[in-house]
């Protein structure tokens, strides 16, 4: 089934023309050269390092031949070669995160194209960002689309983990309706997982449709995935939170026979009978939890 959008021009998220970047001269390129191979090997700490290189006075000019420059001049450093290209490109993830945020999408893709003419690989993680903060700008179609052509914008084949970024920026932002039919609709091209059912299943629970959660677990059982903690959880969160204690206090019980509980499973339970108020069961709970090992440091404080 083809999966087309109204709405939104075909051309809409063709990356834009690489900016105009500032091209040192050769004795300025070589003294930047020198100061940033010398900042990469003091500095240890990667995420210092990414810190360093984004606040540097005067801003870097990063260019194509600035970055080849400073990897062959740390050729024979393979550690420090390898933290100099992973903060370069945490620090243009920063900056996209910062354009996508104020909702500046020509220069967020902007950067894209840079980072692509830089040879920065565009991650999983390059898209969960644009594809985060489209969906929280109220243009989730937009997202989806950029999930399609990856490989044309992005210069990848778009990933199973890619897929569940857009489903669970989908669901956190309330449009569960639109992430099922995407899921329902892409998951033969893409896969799916154990994570890409929580997802959904947590999704509906979030808006307290748990009828809806269970069938999808129900879905993820028929197509073979086994269920995870997480997925148990998800359902149990899901029947306190729509205020369907009865419901949950039998899953709960379910769980217990079944020896899946963790201690998110007993803090939820405790958190949800209390507020009902049954603060004595909410109590019994608690020392079931210790007695079996399952209190945490924070849950005993």
């Amino acid at each position: 089934m083809s999966f087309v959008y109204e709405g939104s021009p075909s051309n809409a998220l063709l990356p834009l023309q690489p900016p105009i970047l500032i091209i040192p001269t050769t004795h300025h390129q070589d003294s930047l050269t020198t100061t940033i191979a010398n900042l990469v090997t003091t500095h240890r700490d990667p995420n210092l390092l990414t810190q360093t290189l984004q606040t540097h006075q005067p801003p870097i000019p990063w260019s194509p031949s600035l970055v080849h420059s400073v990897l062959k001049r740390l050729w024979n450093d393979g550690p420090s070669a390898l933290r100099f290209f992973h903060s370069l490109s945490s620090s243009f993830h920063h900056a996209l995160d910062i354009s996508a945020r104020l909702r500046d999408f020509p220069a967020a893709w902007s950067l894209l194209s840079r980072m692509r003419r830089l040879g920065l690989p565009l991650s999983d993680r390059t898209f969960s960002i644009l594809a985060e903060r489209y969906v929280s700008a109220g243009k989730p179609l937009r997202a989806v689309r950029a999930l399609l052509n990856m490989d044309r914008t992005f210069g990848r084949t778009p990933t199973l983990r890619s897929l569940n970024s857009l489903l669970d920026a989908l669901c956190k932002s309330g449009r569960v309706e639109l992430a099922h039919r995407v899921f329902r609709d892409l998951k033969r091209r893409f896969g799916a997982d154990a994570v890409s059912y929580n997802i959904i299943a947590n999704g509906w629970c979030s808006v307290k449709k748990t009828p809806r959660a269970v069938a999808v677990l129900k879905e993820m059982v028929e197509a073979g995935f086994a269920p995870t903690a997480s997925t148990y959880n998800v359902l149990l969160k899901g029947y306190f939170k729509a205020g369907q204690v009865r419901e949950g206090w039998e899953f709960f019980a379910e769980m217990r026979r079944r020896k899946v509980c963790d201690v998110v499973a007993y803090t939820t339970v405790i958190h949800g009978v209390g507020l009902a108020g049954d603060v004595a069961r909410a109590g019994r709970v608690f020392r079931d939890m210790v007695r079996e090992g399952c209190a945490s440091r924070r849950t005993m404080r």
